[in-house]
């Protein structure tokens, strides 16, 4: 049965997506997120949206098929595979939070978040979080 993720989307409580995102730019993901954002219902009453696809890892020495089949998508359609903190921040501008994201040896992961984050919280945890370090000797970082 066709689909189109760009129109008004049913309210549903789960909401499953399986390598769609990676085939789409930035803006069309983030207005697909968006959509489903508006008609998901809150974590408390059992919302969930569900992103199975390929999560890029800098750390992992398997991923070098994962990152042959990102440059295909790139030459193809303009679009990527996302790192974790790419994930994370497509779907905070899209208001969602991710609860979790469940690896496993094999080709995908699936992202578990929920609708309901609140605008700019993730950027003032990270800026109260990750303060830079000055390393210079008449620089201190102590306050006095």
């Amino acid at each position: 049965m066709p689909h189109d993720f760009f129109g008004p989307q049913i309210q549903e409580k789960i909401f499953f997506m399986r390598f769609i995102i990676h085939d789409l730019v930035n803006e069309d993901s983030l207005r697909i997120l968006k959509l489903i954002h508006d008609v998901i219902p809150s974590e408390a009453e059992g919302g969930r949206l569900y992103i199975a696809d390929l999560v890029l890892s800098i750390n992992e020495k398997s991923e070098r098929l994962k990152y042959m089949l990102d440059l295909q998508i790139l030459t193809f359609t303009g679009a990527m595979e996302r790192m974790e903190v790419e994930f994370m921040s497509l779907l905070e501008r899209a208001r969602f939070k991710i609860l979790r994201i469940h690896k496993n040896r094999g080709f995908c992961a699936l992202i578990e978040a929920v609708a309901g984050l609140r605008v700019g919280y993730l950027l003032s945890f990270r800026l109260r979080s990750h303060t830079p370090r000055c390393s210079h000797p008449t620089h201190s970082n102590s306050a006095a």
